[in-house]
């Protein structure tokens, strides 16, 4: 479940659906990981979905990340 501070800010959230937040416009976003297959690996970027910002880079894992509606997060 998601938790917000009376001020709006999300304090704290469960990773069970691979739902991850931005750390630049606080969003949240569905996140699957795949891991690399060694000897082919490329630098890969964990880009936001709505305001592309990059929030990691990892050469071992693609990252694949779509955005989530309201009515998905309340279920």
């Amino acid at each position: 479940m998601l938790a917000y501070s009376e001020e709006g800010k999300l304090e704290e959230y469960e990773d069970d659906n691979g739902y991850i937040i931005c750390s630049f416009c606080l969003k949240i976003y569905r996140q699957t990981l795949n891991e690399q297959l060694s000897g082919f690996r490329e630098r890969e970027e964990d880009i936001c979905p709505y305001c592309d910002y990059v929030n990691d880079s990892s050469m071992k894992y693609d990252y694949w990340n779509t955005a989530i509606n309201d009515i998905e997060l309340k279920a």
